[in-house]
C-alpha cells in the first residue's frame, strides 16, 4: 500500500494485489457494497496500444520495448512477442490489481 496525505483532509492511496488468475476475482480488495457502486473497473492490456480513454504517447514509443514487437530469451524459455487475446492463451498468468482511493473535500464560496 502507498497512501500520502496531501492535506489533513485529503488522501490519495494506491493497494495492490498479484494474483495467479485470469481477471477472474470478485471483489478482490473486500469493498464493501457501497464502495464497490462507486467504483469503477479499468481493464489494461499490455498488448494494446490504446486503452479506453487512453491513448500512448507517440513520443514516448520505443519498438523495442513493444510487447507485440519482442522476444524476450531467458535463458530456459521464451517470452513473446505477444499477440491478439495472448492472456487467454499464456500459461501461466499473473494479474495485477490496482485499487486507487482518492478523497478530498471541496467547499464551494
Amino acid at each position: 500500500m502507498v497512501c500520502f496525505p496531501v492535506h489533513e483532509e485529503e488522501l490519495y492511496r494506491v493497494d495492490s494485489i498479484h494474483k495467479a488468475n485470469r481477471d477472474d476475482s470478485e471483489n478482490i480488495f473486500s469493498l464493501s457494497p457501497e464502495d464497490l457502486k462507486i467504483c469503477e473497473i479499468v481493464t489494461c492490456d499490455i498488448a494494446k496500444d490504446n486503452q479506453p480513454g487512453y491513448t500512448f504517447p507517440p513520443d514516448l514509443y520505443r519498438a523495442e520495448e513493444d510487447p507485440k514487437l519482442i522476444t524476450l530469451d531467458l535463458g530456459t524459455s521464451t517470452l513473446g512477442p505477444l499477440r491478439e487475446n495472448w492472456s487467454l492463451k499464456a500459461n501461466p498468468v499473473m494479474t495485477l490489481y490496482k485499487l486507487v482511493r482518492i478523497r478530498f473535500c471541496w467547499w464551494f464560496s
